[in-house]
């Protein structure tokens, strides 16, 4: 039997893109080629994948007794406007504002990733 729950992260996908901005998450990858060496590895690139995201504010209680600073964001990004995972670190970038990857965590249905982003 299917999950009552299946389909609706494309459902929201499809509702919010168009309210949503263009953005990018940048993420360092090691290349495949030259084939890899542990003695002397290739260094990570860069690496640009666009997305749907909209930029927002904590809320004084979530900034209370956490690790989310006063001038950290709230972003949230269509889970599946991106095709790869967030990663701690990686750089997103909406508006012209670019914010290193804090923390993130995805809502239970797979639909909204939300990310601390920290300028």
């Amino acid at each position: 039997m299917a999950s009552p729950l299946a389909g609706l992260a494309s459902t929201i996908h499809g509702a919010l893109k168009g309210i949503f901005f263009d953005a990018t998450m940048t993420i360092e990858v090691v290349p495949a080629s030259p084939a890899y060496d542990p003695v002397d590895p290739p260094a990570p690139v860069p690496v640009s994948y666009p997305c749907k995201a909209l930029r927002d504010k904590y809320s004084r209680f979530d900034k209370s007794n956490s690790s989310i600073l006063e001038g950290d964001s709230k972003i949230l990004i269509l889970v599946n406007s991106l095709s790869v995972q967030p990663v701690r670190n990686g750089i997103v970038t909406i508006q012209g504002s670019s914010f290193n990857i804090v923390n993130f965590d995805a809502d239970p249905v797979n639909a909204v990733w939300t990310i601390q982003g920290r300028q």
